[in-house]
């Protein structure tokens, strides 16, 4: 006798949840491309053709991890922005946006149910993977929500330009990133004096380092534009040259 329809797609579930729990953690661990399917159906207690069954194939696979955080972790970021930005017209302060940007990752490291550790560890080998632009994994999951980001920040700073937003941006998620996967170097490094555990402790430093970071780069972007005052001409020679007096000598 053959089980009922909604049993049948209550294991269906569960081994498509079983496969991507193992998948996630070899991912973290190895990549991609470190990883075998067979490991992953081994690690998952199934057989290699469920994988492609329910995934289509290894690539698919990982594409249905990355999914699976990053969309949660999108939602997160969206609803901190929403509650940051004024209820009327009004500049947005800094300091609320940059939070709601950086509050979701921090916290992501204590919601095994979002990912934790691996996921930001899996973030961080996709933007470093030379494939991982053809794979477009990065650029369909964040950049909708990067736009809405650097909008918000540009009416927390009228007038900066863009490029020293998206500067700021880049470095900014290079941080949280890292901060995401961290292995336990800070805490060797210090001793144990600083840890992870109270993630508004973390967001207590890290949200004033990435204004100042922000504010920095548009300082320089609009020190970059401003005409530099006249100086009186001198000429120039390659560092180390000897100056004319001495090659007259």
């Amino acid at each position: 006798m053959s089980p009922k329809p909604g049993k049948r797609k209550q294991a269906a579930a569960a081994t498509r949840a079983r496969i991507l729990e193992a998948a996630e953690a070899l991912f973290a661990e190895h990549g991609l491309d470190g990883v075998s399917v067979r490991t992953i159906a081994t690690a998952a207690h199934v057989d290699v053709a469920m994988i492609n069954y329910h995934f289509a194939s290894k690539v698919g696979l990982f594409r249905a991890v990355f999914r699976r955080r990053a969309d949660p972790l999108n939602a997160m970021r969206l609803q901190a922005l929403g509650a940051a930005l004024p209820r009327t017209r009004g500049r947005p302060d800094l300091e609320r946006v940059v939070y709601a940007l950086a509050a979701p990752n921090i916290y992501l490291r204590h919601l095994p149910d979002m990912g934790g550790v691996p996921f930001g560890r899996i973030v961080v080998r996709e933007m470093t993977d030379p494939k991982g632009e053809q794979r477009r994994l990065i650029a369909d999951a964040f950049d909708p929500v990067v736009e809405k980001f650097l909008h918000a920040l540009s009416e927390a700073m009228p007038g900066a330009p863009r490029k020293a937003l998206l500067w700021a941006y880049h470095f900014t998620i290079g941080t949280l990133i890292q901060t995401m996967a961290s292995t336990g170097r800070l805490e060797k490094l210090s001793r144990g004096l600083c840890t992870f555990k109270d993630p508004e402790e973390v967001l207590g430093y890290l949200v004033p380092f990435i204004m100042h970071g922000i504010v920095g780069c548009v300082k320089h972007a609009r020190a970059a534009k401003s005409p530099a005052p006249r100086r009186r001409a001198t000429s120039r020679r390659a560092p180390g040259a000897p100056s004319r007096s001495a090659r007259s000598a």
